[in-house]
């Protein structure tokens, strides 16, 4: 009687209201947002954990405290209650994963990191997101004017934390692999524009290095007076406001060309 009781508790402190055909399954901290499910299911595990699974077509849920929107056919994850507020710990997602993080604070215009796979999962302790089944990142930071895009078949990608000083970035780090395609551009005066082509690209913000392997091809506009290469590997080495210094070139043979603007506007 008292387990029973207990999820009368749980199903009135989450079931916000049903109006008409729509269903919002929130906690009363604001924290936990699900609607546009066909079926929901939320169990109580040890402690003040509980998991979930919602289907639709698409499910979509909203966790403040990850400043986190996710869009998929399939939700399932855990989720710890704090008073009355809920906050995720764990997700796994399929089915048109459509995804949204953002960083920074919002009087800043925030960077935000949108992402899109056939599957994904997010843990919220190591901030780590991992995409599978044809991916594609694109991040866009207003106050740099700055953004990259990035498509893969798979990727891995470690989120900076939504707490603290406002980062210029939402992506620490990451890594994509399969027919990779990239581009990087920054808008105004010191403007850059760089794509290209490989099977593997490795970034990681922190130390300032874009590294591409296997049948790299790679064009950039201002980067070095604009230029483009071919070879196994590349990498590139960004100063603190991702200006690129240097590009190193490696593998049997690599080739580049390099052109100064002027020669280019004759």
């Amino acid at each position: 009687m008292k387990a029973r009781l207990a999820w009368i508790g749980i199903a009135s402190l989450l079931l916000a209201g049903f109006q008409g055909q729509k269903i919002v399954f929130r906690d009363k901290g604001g924290t936990m947002e699900v609607t546009g499910f066909a079926s929901w299911a939320t169990r109580r595990l040890d402690g003040n954990r509980l998991s979930f699974l919602g289907v639709g077509q698409p499910v979509v849920a909203k966790w403040s405290r990850q400043a986190m929107e996710a869009r998929a056919n399939r939700i399932e994850g855990l989720v710890v209650r704090q008073g009355e507020a809920f906050e995720l710990v764990s997700a796994d997602l399929s089915g048109q994963v459509r995804a949204t993080f953002q960083r920074g604070s919002a009087q800043r215009s925030p960077t935000t990191l949108r992402v899109e796979s056939g599957n994904a999962s997010y843990a919220s302790a190591s901030s780590q997101l991992r995409l599978r089944g044809g991916v594609r990142l694109t991040q866009e930071e207003p106050a740099t004017k700055q953004s990259f895009d990035i498509r893969g078949q798979n990727a891995t990608a470690a989120l900076a934390p939504v707490s603290g000083s406002a980062p210029s970035e939402a992506v620490k780090s990451l890594e994509v692999d399969g027919g990779v395609r990239f581009r990087f551009v920054r808008q105004g005066d010191k403007g850059l524009d760089l794509d290209g082509t490989s099977d593997r690209l490795s970034y990681d913000s922190a130390q300032g290095v874009l590294v591409l392997v296997g049948n790299v091809h790679l064009r950039g506009e201002d980067l070095f007076y604009g230029g483009e290469a071919w070879a196994n590997k590349a990498t590139i080495r960004l100063d603190a406001a991702k200006n690129p210094t240097s590009v190193e070139l490696e593998g049997t043979p690599a080739e580049s060309a390099v052109r100064r603007k002027a020669a280019a506007e004759r």
